[in-house]
Parts: structure tokens; sequence; C-alpha cells
């Protein structure tokens, strides 16, 4: 033990230097405060070491329950297994200190320095450590279950395996701490540091980390379960494989983030920034995301079944093979997404826009695309059996293939759409526009053209194809048909305007020749 002048400490805050205690008296003060404790306060006398230089000093194992060691210097002092349960340690300097398997429950640390000490198994439950700076302190196995932490200092503190749940660390300087496998239930870090943090399996169910800061945070594998995360900063955070089931990050900003394998199911992301995001095969089934922002996010092999989905913005987000059956995509903004081999039966994607968006080879039997936005968008080989398109935008759409088998397309703009080989068979196309479309060797069976517009569109090769059909719809001169059929013009586009037909088989051609 150092009985020197405190020159390196510097005096107290009232000016005057730490009170030395030699090693005599400071075993005189110990047993007298053993009986202290042991009489209930009838004999004895409390310690008093306020202020005392009590650096380096041999305290293992020694009681010093309710002590009063405001403002003492105990830097180095060697702690471990000492009884400091209520103990006042205000102010007091424990930095590197040796506090293994403490006894800290209940002790009165506010703004103490724990700097470099080595708290490792030490027991800090409902311990007072508001503003303390731990800085690069060894907790780790520690337990701080209910502790007040708020607004200290664990700047790459080692806080691995340690039992937290119920801490209260807001405004807590975490940055770049170690909590591999820490037990953080209900711990609240609102506005808390967490910046670069390992977390990775810590257990953070129902954890408040609303407002916190974790940017560049490891938090894989880690259970979050319920947690509140709203207007976290949780950019380029790693989360692969994280539990976030029933967590609520709304308003979150989670942009480029790494999310491949997270669990989401009913999250709540509404107006969640996850730009970038990465979210391969993660599992986002009946979560909230209305207004999020997913531009440019890789949602490939994604969970998506039920998940509300309204006004989110997706462009060129890719969404390749993702299963969004039964998802609300209403209002979303998909322009040029890749949503090749998506499933999206009985999906809602009213007033959705897919301008110029992949749909190659997509499952949409049963979507509801009533007034979506599909123009130049590629459809080829998707599966629209049942769909409901009705006044939606498919100018210069690639559907080559497509199974629009029954599909309501009532006042669609096809015009220019490449429906090759398409199947329209039983397809209600009701006041559809199909100017310069084409159907070459479309399957036209019972397909229903009452009122549509045919002009300049080609449908040479088209099968089961009748006159009846035809007799409902308008074209022009240019309209091919295959041999044998004809179709009516509009008064104002016809030369003959008392009959109103113009013939486009073999007939048409040997009129195109008179011409």
């Amino acid at each position: 033990m150092n009985d020197g002048p405190d020159t390196a400490h510097g005096p107290r805050s009232d000016g005057r230097p730490r009170r030395r205690v030699s090693e005599q008296s400071l075993r005189g003060i110990l047993e007298y405060h053993r009986k202290w404790l042991e009489s209930d306060g009838e004999g004895g006398r409390r310690a008093n070491l306020v202020y005392a230089d009590l650096r380096d000093a041999d305290l293992r194992g020694a009681n010093l329950r309710q002590a009063r060691l405001h403002g003492a210097d105990m830097r180095g002092a060697n702690l471990e297994a000492a009884d400091l349960r209520v103990a006042r340690l205000q102010e007091a300097d424990l930095g590197a200190a040796g506090l293994r398997r403490a006894d800290l429950r209940i002790a009165k640390l506010q703004k103490a320095d724990l700097r470099d000490a080595h708290l490792r198994g030490a027991d800090l439950r409902k311990a007072h450590l508001e503003e303390a700076n731990m800085g690069g302190a060894d907790l780790q196995g520690a337990n701080l279950q209910e502790a007040d932490l708020f607004a200290s200092d664990l700047e790459r503190a080692d806080l691995r395996v340690c039992k937290a749940q119920g801490a209260d660390f807001r405004e807590a300087n975490v940055q770049k701490a170690d909590l591999r496998m820490a037990m953080l239930r209900r711990v609240d870090f609102r506005k808390a540091h967490l910046q670069e943090a390992n977390l990775i399996q810590a257990d953070l169910q129902e954890a408040n980390l609303q407002e916190a800061f974790l940017l560049g945070a490891n938090l894989q594998g880690a259970d979050l379960r319920g947690a509140l995360l709203q207007g976290a900063d949780l950019r380029v955070a790693k989360l692969r494989g994280a539990d976030l089931r029933a967590a609520n990050l709304s308003k979150a900003d989670m942009r480029v983030a790494r999310l491949t394998k997270a669990d989401l199911r009913g999250a709540c992301l509404a107006g969640a920034n996850l730009i970038e995001a990465d979210l391969q095969e993660a599992n986002l089934q009946e979560a909230r995301l209305p207004g999020a922002n997913l531009k440019g996010a890789d949602l490939g092999g994604a969970q998506l079944q039920k998940a509300d989905l309204g006004l989110v913005r997706l462009q060129n987000a890719n969404l390749r093979a993702a299963n969004l059956h039964g998802a609300d995509l209403r209002h979303a903004k998909l322009r040029g997404a890749n949503l090749q081999d998506a499933k999206l039966v009985s999906a809602s994607l009213r007033q959705a826009d897919l301008g110029r968006a992949n749909l190659l080879g997509a499952d949409l039997e049963r979507a509801d695309l009533w007034g979506a936005n599909l123009e130049g968008a590629d459809l080829g080989g998707a599966n629209l059996r049942g769909a409901d398109l009705r006044g939606a935008n498919l100018r210069g759409a690639l559907l080559q293939g497509a199974d629009l088998f029954e599909a309501s397309l009532q006042g669609a703009d096809l015009g220019g759409a490449n429906l090759e080989a398409a199947d329209l068979g039983g397809a209600d196309l009701h006041g559809a526009n199909l100017f310069e479309a084409s159907l070459r060797g479309a399957v036209l069976k019972g397909t229903e053209l009452w009122e549509a517009s045919l002009r300049r569109a080609d449908l040479k090769d088209s099968t089961n194809l009748c006159q009846a059909q035809l007799d409902r719809a308008w074209g022009d001169r240019d309209t091919k048909l295959p041999e044998g059929l004809a179709i009516r013009m509009r008064p104002e586009d016809s030369a003959d305007r008392e009959s109103g037909w113009t013939f486009h088989g073999a007939e048409t051609e040997d009129a195109t020749e008179d011409r």
C-alpha cells in the first residue's frame, strides 16, 4: 500500500490532498467496521475512508459493506471477493483495481472511475453506476441485473456472458464493447451508443433500443424478439440469422444492413430505411413494412407471405424467387425490380408501379393488379391465371408465353405489348387497348373482345379465334387476322363508311394489292 502523497491524482475537489492511511490504521478501521456490522451499529465504528489514499491496498475478501469510500483513491487495489454491498463509492477511483467476484450489490458508484478494472464475475446487481467510467473494464460473467448505468462509459469493455437483465443503459457509451452471448433481456438502451459493439448471440428479448446508435454493430444470431428499435441507427449493422420476431423497427435506419436469413416474422418496419439492405432468404412473413424504403435491397428468396408492403419503395430491388403469396403491395413502387420466378399468388398489387420490372416466370395467379403500371415489364412465361388486370398499363409489356387464362383485362392498355403464344383463353379484354400488340400464336379460346381496340394488332397464327369474337371488337386496315376472319372498323377509320368492315384473311391480302 502506498502511503505517499497523491501527486499523480491531484487534490480533492475541495483542494486538499487525499488522506493517507497506513496499513496498521487500515487494519484497525476494518476491525472496528466488523464490530459495527456485527452489532448492528451498537458497537465498533463504521468505516470512514472518504477521500482516503488506498492505492495498491490489499483488501482481498475484506468486509466493507456499507463503508464510506466516497472519492477514495483505490487504483490498483486488490478487492477480490471483497464485500462492498451498499458501500458508498461515489467518485472513487478504482482504475485497474482487482474486483473479481467482488460483491457490489446496491453499491453507490456514481461517477466512479473503473477504467480497466477487473470485475470478472463481480456481483453488481442494482448497483448505482450512473456516469461511471468503465472503459476497457473486464466485466466478463459479471452480474449487472437491474443496475443503473445511465450515461456510463463502457467503451471497449468486456461484457461477454454478463447478466444484465433489466439494467438501465440509457445514453451509455458502449461503443466497441464485447457483449457476446450477454443476457440483456428487457435492458433499456434508449439513445445508447453501441457503434461497432459485438452483440453476437446476445439475448436482447424485449430490450428497449429506441433511437440507439448501432452503426456497424454485430448482432449476428442475436435474439431480439419483441425488442423496441424505433428510430434506431442500424446502418451497416450485421444481423445475419438474428431473431427479430415481433420486433418494432419502425423508422429505423437500416441502410446497407446485413439481414441474411434473419427472422422478422410479424416485425414492424413501417417507414424503415432499408436502402440496399441485404435480406436474402430473410423471413418476413406477416411483417408490416408500409412506407418502408427498400430501394436496391436484396430480398432474393425472402419469405414475405402476407406481408404488408403498402406504399413501400422497392425500385431496382432484387426479389428473385421471393415468396409474396398474399402480400399487400398496394401502391408499391417496384419500377425496375427483379421479381423473376417470384411467387405472388393472390398478392395485392393495386396501382403498384411495376414499370420495366422483371417478372419472368413469376407466379401471379389470382393476383390483384387493378390499375397497376406494368409498362415495359417483362412477364414472359408468367402465370397470370385469374389475375385482375383491369385498367392496368401494360404498354410495351413482354408477355410471350404468359398464362392469362380467365384473367380480367377490362380497360387495360396493352398497346405494343408482346402476347405471342400467350394463353388468353376465357380472358376478359372488354374495352382493352391492343393497338400494335402482337398476338401471334396466342390462344384466344372464349376470349371476350367486346369493344376491344385491335388497331394495327397482329393476330396472325392465333388459335381458337372465331368471327363472333371479332364482331364485338374494333380494328383497322392494318389489323392482321387469321385467314377468313374480318373485323369492324370505326366509321371514322373506314373508307367504306356504309359497311364498316375490313377483311384481313386471304381477301385482305388481295385488297392490299388492289390499293
